[in-house]
């Protein structure tokens, strides 16, 4: 007991020492730990002002400047005050409200479409809009910060208007942060509920993208908004391809008739999923359309065509849903399923020419383009002519000129170089990677980007292939037409009762489709192709030979007396010893005689089958083959269920069933040795 109480006293003692020393651990770790993120907060934020200038990329905002030139504006992002010591500590400065005022976020291409999917070598546009509800004051600041993922074009200063156009603020760029900073100016001061909008170029960080789906934390509204954008990621090098578009259009006086503007609408650039897309074309005043210039152009992945077909409203295309119709205001066009929607023809993209005839009542001739994205989304796009009297035109900012030239260069990708002779496909293509360099040339002034759109227009109009088609020789066309005639004129002589209606069904419907074109190409043979009306033929003239003959009907009695020849027969099998056969030939019949009961089983036996049955059952019982070490193999007529030596008449016996071989006399002789035998026996036991 007195060595347990002593155990027990150093434990309380050690105790006590113990917990104090605990204690001031925990306090000493929580002083530690928030020394720590002080210190780190305060690293980080000196890290902000001398981390190193990454690439440079462009800024394109509402209303901006003709300069274009870098600007880096050294701007420190405020964070937030952990203590009531670093807000004291911090030195006094015009307060930032970052992104609360910026109301929404969106990316679009350049003619504003919303963007689905885009390669990470694209450029996108990037709109806000803002709204200032309360007092705000000049040299306070308003900051964009954009996400890892994405880097501003180029650095341009440019100015920020509110809905009346006052210089509300000036934007400047860090091109080390991605840091965007809005100053607000004078304009401010006294205005209250400022609204408006600005937009910006941005390119992707290919090392932050990813291939599929990804999430961009935009600020907005003094947090972050995910946006997200499909990328595709490329592989190699690029030239820098603008952000493909849904639907694009453009057009260009003809060089050859000053009266006629060709117009030239792509759609599907963007390589989206796009089922039966439809095309709503409006004309603007001063034009009329020329009905019969239409042309569609499907092309696949690689911009190369696949098939294409010149239309007139009102005229169908036989196995296509391709088709346009006159509008009060222009034309729908009708096209079949693009990009991953077009497993069977493979059509990634088309593009659609037509021509428009003026009257010179206007000095700007515009049309309008217009169809949903793979999301259901509308799609506009318009385009303009201009008539100059003299000199040329100039776009009057570095952000007009960027936009205009990005136009062209998407219209000069447009065209099919298949139809180009290799020194004009050469030829534009390089004019075409010489008008990216100056887009992607942050140093690009007015002049070069005015340049550089005058010159790759001029070589899209010595190239461009003339929409003019040729003359159809009819000739090949009327032979054929004459061909399917006949063709028809066979299958019209069938009757549909003589035949199967599963074979039959392939024919009309061949027929109808026949006739259709028969009645398009009878009309004017050149509204049909060879193509179409062979093919057309060779379907029909397929399914007449598929046809099959109804059987005749048959009688109930011819049925019943063929089911009493084949049931005799099987009774006929059934007298039949399997073990006098070989195997194989027993086998056979066995096989047949089974058919023949699930036949008659089923109720559903036809006259033809029972006879067919009939006649292969009698040939292979004819076919038997006796096995040759069987004794009495003349004998072939025992039945099987009854031997005939098991027998049921009282007088009938086992011997009488036996042939006769002298049995009698061999009983007589077993009597005599019997006798013999025993006799022996006695005589030797007496001798004894």
């Amino acid at each position: 007991m007195k060595k347990m109480k002593s155990i027990i006293l150093f434990g309380a003692l050690l105790f006590g020492i113990a917990s104090p020393v605990y204690g001031n651990a925990e306090e000493l770790t929580s002083t530690t730990t928030s020394e720590t993120a002080l210190n780190s907060e305060m690293k980080a934020a000196e890290e902000s002002t001398t981390q190193p200038t990454s690439e440079q990329t462009s800024s394109v905002g509402t209303n901006s400047t003709d300069k274009h030139k870098t600007t880096t504006a050294s701007t420190q992002e405020s964070t937030p005050k952990s203590s009531a010591a670093t807000e004291k500590a911090a030195p006094t400065a015009a307060m930032d409200h970052g992104s609360q005022y910026f109301t929404d976020v969106s990316f679009t291409d350049i003619a504003g479409n919303s963007l689905a999917k885009v390669s990470d070598s694209d450029k996108i546009k990037v709109h806000y809009t803002f709204a200032i509800p309360e007092a705000v004051h000049p040299n306070e600041t308003m900051t964009i910060q954009l996400p890892e993922q994405l880097k501003l074009v180029n650095y341009t200063d440019f100015p920020l208007m509110d809905a009346a156009g006052n210089i509300i603020a000036n934007a400047s760029t860090d091109a080390a942060t991605g840091l965007m900073t809005l100053t607000f100016t004078d304009s401010v001061e006294g205005k209250t509920d400022i609204n408006g909008s600005l937009f910006f170029w941005a390119k992707f960080d290919k090392t932050k993208v990813t291939d599929g789906a990804n999430t961009l934390a935009m600020p907005v509204n003094g947090a972050t908004t995910d946006v997200q954008l499909t990328v595709r990621k490329s592989v190699g090098t690029t030239t820098g391809n603008n952000n493909p578009t849904v639907v694009f259009k453009s057009g260009a006086f003809d060089k050859n008739d000053p009266s006629i503007i060709n117009w030239t609408i792509t759609i599907n650039n963007a390589q989206q999923r796009l089922i039966q897309p439809q095309i709503l074309d409006t004309i603007g005043p001063g034009q009329t359309l020329l009905t019969n210039s239409f042309i569609v152009n499907y092309r696949d992945a690689n911009k190369k065509s696949l098939k294409k077909y010149s239309l007139v409203p009102g005229q169908d295309i036989e196995n296509s849903w391709t088709k346009v119709t006159q509008t009060d205001t222009g034309f729908q066009l009708y096209l079949d399923n693009l990009g991953s929607a077009s497993t069977i023809n493979n059509y990634a993209s088309a593009v659609i020419t037509y021509k428009t005839k003026v009257d010179a009542s206007t000095t700007r001739y515009i049309n309008g383009a217009g169809t949903n994205d793979e999301a259901g989304q509308p799609q506009n796009r318009n385009a303009s002519v201009n008539v100059y009297g003299s000199g040329g035109s100039a776009s009057g900012t570095i952000n007009e000129a960027i936009d205009q030239l990005t136009d062209i260069i998407d219209e000069a990708e447009s065209i099919d170089e298949t139809e180009l002779t290799p020194d004009d496909a050469a030829k534009l293509n390089d004019e075409i990677h010489k008008a990216h360099e100056i887009v992607d040339n942050e140093e690009a002034t007015l002049e070069q980007l005015d340049a550089a759109s005058d010159n790759l227009e001029k070589v899209i109009q010595e190239v461009a292939p003339s929409t003019e088609q040729p003359p159809v020789d009819t000739k090949e066309i009327e032979q054929a037409l004459k061909e399917l005639q006949a063709a028809v004129d066979e299958a019209n002589n069938k009757k549909a009762e003589e035949y199967t209606p599963e074979s039959w069904q392939p024919v009309a419907d061949a027929k109808a489709q026949a006739e259709k074109v028969l009645k398009k190409g009878q009309e004017n043979p050149a509204n049909v192709t060879l193509n179409e009306v062979n093919s057309a033929k060779e379907n029909l003239t397929a399914a007449v030979q598929k046809l099959v003959k109804r059987e005749p009907p048959q009688s109930n009695k011819s049925l019943k007396e063929a089911l009493a020849r084949l049931e005799k027969l099987l009774a006929d099998l059934n007298q039949k010893v399997r073990s006098l056969y070989t195997e194989d030939s027993w086998q056979k019949v066995m096989d047949l005689k089974d058919e023949a009961n699930r036949l008659i089983a089923s109720g559903k036996a036809t006259l033809a089958q029972v006879n067919d049955l009939i006649q292969r059952l009698t040939a292979a019982m004819s076919e038997l083959k006796l096995k040759t070490t069987t004794p009495n193999a003349e004998n072939t007529s025992i039945p099987i269920s009854t031997p005939s030596y098991i027998s049921k008449s009282p007088t009938t016996s086992y011997q009488s069933s036996l042939p006769k071989m002298g049995e009698d006399k061999g009983t007589a002789l077993l009597i005599l040795g019997v006798l013999a035998i025993s006799l022996a026996t006695v005589m030797i036991y007496y001798k004894k």
